[in-house]
């Protein structure tokens, strides 16, 4: 995949200098293939990665849900672990 998409490099010599050129759209199409690529040949990697992220944001959301709720005194607590 990567290799065909080297096709829109266009290579031209000057002298005994070899300077490569690409336009912005070929550019553009080079990364996406070369990042399509890497994500699947790393598919489970980035799956585990994106998992954890996930588990971030909701237990986030679950420590901010906490804080919002009422304390209950730590007496209290001590007065109902002690009976």
């Amino acid at each position: 995949m990567l290799i065909k998409s080297l096709e829109f490099i266009k290579l031209e010599k000057k002298g005994d200098d070899m300077n490569t050129q690409l336009s912005d759209d070929k550019l553009k199409n080079l990364l996406k293939e070369a990042f399509l690529e890497i994500l699947m040949e790393k598919r489970e990697f980035f799956r585990e990665i994106f998992e954890e992220v996930l588990e971030d944001i909701a237990l986030g959301k679950a420590i901010e849900q906490g804080r919002q709720d009422k304390f209950v005194n730590e007496e209290k607590i001590m007065d109902i672990l002690e009976k």
